[in-house]
């Protein structure tokens, strides 16, 4: 996934969820501190691709992909864009995390599809 700010970005909560072989381990004179259980990810991001998927889209991202993502890159109140809006997964994951969003999508069927998707999350 590519992501593009205007300027340098405001925000950047990198996930830490890569276990530390080396937790708690310090320099022999304690002026290191202990190196913590977990790191922030590198750049691969793996995710369970194989599920059963009801959007009715050929290729949707895992929920989480896009969870994770919004997390780390805007804070709650932003606005998030994705050009290829799809079954709406951005947008979804989006309202669920308190962001304002925004779907570009050329295909009527997916638009229809991610409008269902979308309409669905408003009691």
């Amino acid at each position: 996934m590519f992501v593009f700010s205007v300027g340098v970005p405001k925000t950047a909560k990198l996930i830490c969820d890569k276990a530390n072989k080396w937790a708690g381990h310090t320099s022999f004179d304690g002026k290191i501190p202990p190196v913590p259980a977990f790191s922030p990810r590198n750049n691969i991001w793996e995710y369970a691709t194989s599920f059963n998927d009801k959007t009715g889209h050929p290729a949707p991202f895992p929920e989480k992909l896009a969870e994770d993502h919004i997390l780390t890159w805007s804070n709650e109140g932003d606005l998030v864009y994705d050009p290829f809006g799809g079954s709406g997964t951005t947008a979804k994951m989006a309202i669920k995390s308190n962001r304002k969003w925004i779907l570009s999508e050329i295909s009527q069927e997916y638009c229809d599809k991610a409008n269902e998707r979308i309409q669905s999350l408003n009691p």
